[in-house]
């Protein structure tokens, strides 16, 4: 994979965070359990962050971010949200277990890439928190059922 590849594919890493965001957005205040919606929110914030450390690696590299902003998928995954979100805390959660399932297939196959060291922890670490978020969402939808 050479520069522009790589650049080209953590921004696509990057955009899929931003669409994620919107996401936890919609869906988080309509969590009822205070303890939950907190997790949630911190989650939301792990995600703002993975978004700061992908702009400054693709920055690093000499690459454009894309802006902070939804792109098509993006508003797809955020009416999903809202719609899921409209049943209370079981459907927010599943939407959000959505958004988390993409953003983990992506991470999953971004840890194969054969990137440099650096990146490549960045992208092992962010792999990390995601599968955390998503086993917090499918623990707490088990215990919903």
């Amino acid at each position: 994979m050479n520069d522009q590849e790589l650049i080209d594919a953590l921004a696509e890493l990057l955009q899929m965070s931003v669409d994620t965001v919107y996401s936890y957005e919609q869906a988080a205040p309509k969590i009822e359990d205070e303890i939950m919606r907190s997790r949630l929110e911190a989650f939301r914030k792990s995600h703002e962050k993975h978004i700061q450390e992908l702009t400054q690696a693709i920055t690093h590299m000499g690459g454009r971010p894309p802006e902070f902003s939804k792109d098509f998928k993006g508003y797809i995954i955020e009416g999903v949200a809202a719609l899921r979100s409209l049943s209370g805390t079981k459907g927010a959660l599943k939407a959000l277990q959505s958004a988390e399932e993409r953003t983990n297939r992506s991470y999953a196959e971004a840890v194969s890439w054969g990137v440099p060291g650096s990146a490549h922890d960045l992208l092992r670490k962010q792999f990390s928190d995601v599968k955390i978020h998503l086993d917090y969402i499918i623990s707490n939808l088990k215990a919903l059922a």
